[in-house]
């Protein structure tokens, strides 16, 4: 549902943010609908059962916390689930940053994305340096 985003990210573009929105609200709606049923009945088909971690990148993009700890909600239930161990909120999110990062080639980009996660995510540990991100950059992009 959101390799569109992903392209257009790789290629220096950034998304419709309402064509985005729109997205996110189904893909969410179908994956809490999925989550809410027995693991074995856990469909593969990203179709019913849309990926978390883009679910979260959409978040990221959007600079929404509210859909963005929905998103971190389902994943801790599937983690949960796969490896029954505790979920760590910020692990996840450095995690997801740093991926979503290194799929973002532009870096007026990569420095939205981050600033948008910085503003979502203020009481967090510091995004910059825990998604591999410390050096220079890291005190120009926190003084803006």
């Amino acid at each position: 549902m959101f390799d569109e985003m992903l392209a257009g990210l790789g290629q220096g573009r950034w998304p419709d943010l309402d064509m985005l929105v729109r997205r996110f609200d189904v893909a969410m709606t179908k994956k809490l609908g999925v989550v809410r049923l027995p693991p074995a009945f856990w469909m593969s088909d990203p179709k019913i059962n849309p990926n978390t971690n883009h679910l979260v990148w959409a978040s990221f993009v959007l600079g929404d916390r509210q859909r963005c700890d929905l998103a971190l909600s389902a994943l801790a239930v599937e983690e949960q689930v796969r490896r029954a161990t505790d979920f760590d909120l910020d692990d996840a999110l450095h995690r997801l940053l740093a991926e979503l990062l290194a799929l973002v080639p532009d870096t007026a980009l990569g420095q939205r994305l981050l600033a948008n996660v910085v503003r979502m995510y203020p009481d967090r540990k510091d995004p910059l340096q825990l998604a591999g991100m410390a050096g220079p950059d890291v005190a120009s992009h926190n003084e803006a």
